[in-house]
C-alpha cells in the first residue's frame, strides 16, 4: 500500500471480531491488531497504547487517510499512572462478565453506529470548535507560546474528556469515556478529501532569563502538497501540542475552506471503489446509447476492464481506456508481422488501449501542451517523462482476473461483504494466505474462456494469466518495455473489482507473491477493493468478439478468434501499429532510435533496467516454486516499421 503496510492481523475474543491492525511485518501487524482490540475494549484512542506516539514524533497522514509515525524520543510524563491502570483493569473485569457489552465493542456493532458517531462528532466540531479543556481552564482560541505560558499546564490525560465522574459503566467520563482525538478527526478529513498533511513536533529552547520555566513543545501542521502551514501551537507536552495543532488545523480547513481545499464529501461518502465504479458505469451507459456496435447491449454477458485517470485529488476520474473480451485467438491465426493480437481478453485490450492513450499524452507533451498532458519532465532523467504528482491511474475489472486471483476464490466471495472485510478493505491492508500447494502459482491461459492451467511444466509460447500480468505491472509498471524508454514506470493507485474479490486471495495474486523479493524487484501494493453490491456474473461469457477503446481512437470490435478487427485490416492496438506510434513520438521528441530499421524486439531490449527487473522477477518466482514465466515470443516480434501503417489520427487537444 501507499503506507508500506504488507501484513494485517485482527483479534477475536469469544467470536467477537475487533478492528484489523496492519504492519510492515507479521509481528508488527499482530501488535497493531492487539492494540486496536484493547483500544476498542476500553473506548480509548489507539495512541494511548502505542509508545511511538509519545514524545517528539512527527506524524504524516497520506491522502488515503493512512497515519505514519516517524519515531522520536519518549518522555515518562506521557505514560499511565497506577490509578489509570487500576481504572482500566476494573473495566476489563466488567467486560469479562458481560458478553453483550463485549459484543458492543466489536467491529460488527461499531459499523452500525459509525455513521451516527461521525455525524455527531463533526457537528460537535463545527458547533463548538473551541471546547473547554476542563472546568478550570479557559478556552484558548490560539495556542501561542505566550498563551500557553500564561495558563495552567494542561493535562494530556483529561484534556479531551469532562472531569465529572459518573458511576455507571459505559457513561463514566475521564479515562473510561471514549477520547475524541483531534488527530483521528483530522485523519478522517484527510481521507474524505484526499488531502495529505504533515504534523511536525519539536522541543522549544528554554528562555535563558527564566531557567525554571517548564519545557515547551511546538507542533505545526502543513499541507504536504504545497508546504502551506495551517496551524502552529505550543503546549507543555508533545502529545498535547500535536493534538492542539491537529484541532486548529481541522478548524481552519473546515471553516475557512481555502481555494485549494474542496468542500468535504457527504457524511456517508462513497468509497474510492464505488466512485470508480460509477465513473465506468457512466461511460458504459454513454456508449450503449451512442456506439454503433451492439456489444454494449450485451455487456452483462461479457468480461470488461477499464483504466481511469484522476487528474486531481478530488477528481471522480475519466475512463481513458476500455476493453471487453474473454478469449485468445486461435494459434493458426497469429501473424509474425505484428498485425494480429495474441490476447483478446479484456484486461490485455484495455491495457493496450491505455498505451495508445499514453502516446497521445506524449504528443501533447511534445507539442508543449503541458497543461493538458498528464506527463511532465522526469526528475530522475531529463530525457524521460513521468506522471504529474497529482495524477493517479486506476484499474477497474468486472470480475476476478484469470489465474491465481480467480482459481481459488471461495464460493461466498460475491455475497454481502462481512464487517471485518469492510474494515480491512478501508484500512488498505494486504493479508495473503497460502493454504493450498498451488496458491500463488503462475498460470497459463487456455484459448477460450477464463480457465487456466498451472505454469509447470514450462510452455514456451503460452499466454500468461491476467493475474500474472497485473503482478508484472506492479513491479515493472503498466507502460511496458517500449515506453519505458520514454516514461518512468507507471503504477496503479487502486484496483476496483465489481465481483470476484477476496482480499486474502486477490492480494496474493496481484502483488503479495513478490513481497519477499529483494532488489531489484520492488513490488508495488495498490489499494484493492470491491463495490458494496457485486455485479452478477454470467455462467458463460460471450467470448467470440472483443472490443478495444481509447480516448485516442474510436472503439473497434475485434474478432477474438483471429485477433483482427471485424472490419478487416489491422487493429489499432496491435504491435505493428504501436511500433508506428513509438517511432512517430520519438521523432516529435527528437529522440533517435537505435537504428531506423530496428525490429520491434530489438527496440524493446533497449530498455535495460526494465528487462533486468523482469529477469529478476522471473528468477524469484522460479526459485519459490511458483512456476515458469513463458518465453518471450521473439519469433513474433522480428517485424520492422512499415511505412504503409501510419500513426493513428488523434485529437491531441483531448
Amino acid at each position: 500500500t501507499g503506507s508500506g503496510y504488507r501484513y494485517a492481523n485482527y483479534a477475536t475474543i469469544d467470536d467477537v471480531q475487533f478492528p484489523q491492525g496492519t504492519g510492515k511485518s507479521k509481528k508488527e501487524a499482530k501488535i497493531a491488531g492487539a492494540r486496536r482490540a484493547f483500544a476498542a475494549l476500553l473506548d480509548l484512542d489507539e495512541e494511548a497504547f502505542d509508545t511511538k506516539f509519545a514524545g517528539i514524533s512527527d506524524v504524516k497522514i497520506d491522502r488515503h487517510g493512512h497515519k505514519i509515525v516517524e519515531n522520536g524520543s519518549n518522555n515518562p510524563e506521557h505514560l499511565y499512572t497506577s490509578a489509570n491502570v487500576e481504572e482500566l483493569t476494573q473495566k476489563l473485569n466488567l467486560l469479562a462478565t458481560d458478553h453483550e457489552l463485549l459484543k458492543s465493542k466489536g467491529v460488527a456493532h461499531a459499523l452500525q453506529r459509525v455513521n451516527t458517531d461521525r455525524a455527531l462528532s463533526r457537528a460537535s466540531t463545527i458547533n463548538n470548535p473551541y471546547p473547554l479543556v476542563n472546568n478550570n481552564e479557559v478556552p484558548m482560541t490560539m495556542y501561542g507560546r505566550e498563551s500557553v505560558l500564561s495558563g495552567r499546564p494542561p493535562s494530556s490525560m483529561n484534556q479531551y474528556s469532562t472531569s465529572t465522574p459518573i458511576s455507571s459503566f459505559g457513561i463514566t467520563t475521564g479515562l473510561t469515556s471514549q477520547i475524541e482525538n483531534p488527530i483521528t478527526n483530522l485523519q478522517e478529513y484527510c481521507k474524505a478529501n484526499m488531502l495529505p498533511i504533515d504534523i511536525k513536533t519539536e522541543t522549544c529552547e528554554p528562555d535563558p532569563k527564566n531557567p525554571d520555566q517548564r519545557t515547551l513543545y511546538r507542533s505545526w501542521v502543513i499541507l504536504d502538497n504545497d508546504e502551506t502551514k495551517i496551524s502552529d501551537v505550543y503546549a507543555y507536552t508533545a502529545t498535547d501540542a500535536r493534538r492542539r495543532a491537529s484541532q486548529r488545523a481541522l478548524e481552519a480547513l473546515m471553516k475557512k475552506q481555502p481555494s485549494h481545499i474542496i468542500t468535504s464529501k457527504p457524511m456517508v461518502a462513497l468509497t474510492e471503489y464505488e466512485e470508480i465504479s460509477n465513473t465506468v458505469a457512466d461511460f458504459i451507459k454513454h456508449n450503449r446509447a451512442n456506439d454503433h456496435s451492439d456489444i454494449f447491449d450485451t455487456i452483462h454477458n461479457r468480461f470488461y476492464a477499464a483504466f481511469v485517470v484522476k487528474k486531481t485529488q478530488r477528481d471522480v476520474g475519466r475512463v481513458v481506456a476500455f476493453g471487453i473480451g474473454s478469449r485468445c485467438p486461435d494459434p493458426e491465426s497469429v501473424s509474425e508481422m505484428g498485425e494480429s493480437l495474441l490476447d483478446c481478453h479484456a484486461l490485455a485490450l484495455a491495457r493496450r488501449s491505455f498505451i495508445q492513450y499514453l502516446y497521445g499524452e506524449l504528443i501533447n507533451y511534445a507539442n508543449g501542451s503541458s497543461i493538458r498532458s498528464i506527463l511532465e519532465t522526469s526528475e530522475k532523467d531529463s530525457t524521460k517523462t513521468q506522471l504529474k504528482n497529482h495524477v493517479s491511474i486506476h484499474l477497474l475489472i468486472s470480475g476476478a482476473p484469470t489465474g491465481d486471483g480467480r482459481e481459488f476464490l471461495p464460493n461466498d466471495c460475491d455475497g454481502p461483504m462481512a464487517p471485518y472485510d469492510l474494515v480491512q478493505m478501508r484500512a488498505a491492508g494486504h493479508a495473503p494466505i497460502y493454504e493450498h500447494p498451488e496458491h500463488g502459482h503462475l498460470r497459463y491461459k487456455l484459448s477460450i474462456g477464463m480457465e487456466t492451467i498451472d505454469a509447470d511444466p514450462l510452455q514456451r509460447f503460452a499466454i500468461m494469466s491476467c493475474s500474472d500480468k497485473i503482478l508484472k505491472w506492479n513491479v515493472l509498471g503498466v507502460q511496458g518495455a517500449l515506453l519505458s524508454n520514454l516514461i518512468e514506470p507507471i503504477k496503479l493507485a487502486s484496483i476496483t473489482f465489481l465481483s470476484g474479490f477476496k482480499q486474502s486471495h486477490t492480494s496474493r495474486a496481484i502483488c503479495c507473491r513478490l513481497e519477499k523479493a529483494t532488489d531489484p524487484v520492488r513490488v508495488h501494493h495498490p489499494m484493492i477493493g470491491r463495490v458494496k453490491y457485486p455485479l452478477v456474473q454470467p455462467q458463460d461469457f460471450d467470448c467470440d468478439y472483443s472490443y478495444a477503446w481509447s480516448t485516442s481512437f474510436q472503439g473497434e470490435v475485434i474478432d477474438a478468434r483471429s485477433g483482427r478487427p471485424v472490419t478487416g485490416g489491422t487493429s489499432l492496438v496491435s504491435k505493428v501499429v504501436l511500433l508506428s506510434e513509438y517511432r512517430h513520438v520519438c521523432q516529435r521528441l527528437k529522440i533517435p532510435l537505435v537504428t531506423s530499421d530496428s525490429s520491434y524486439y530489438n527496440l524493446k531490449q533497449t530498455s535495460k533496467e526494465y528487462h533486468q527487473k523482469k529477469r529478476a522477477m522471473i528468477s524469484y518466482l522460479e526459485q519459490k516454486k511458483f512456476g515458469y514465466w513463458s518465453f518471450e515470443k521473439k519469433h513474433l516480434e522480428q517485424f520492422r516499421w512499415q511505412s504503409t501503417i501510419p500513426p493513428i489520427q488523434r485529437n491531441i487537444t483531448m
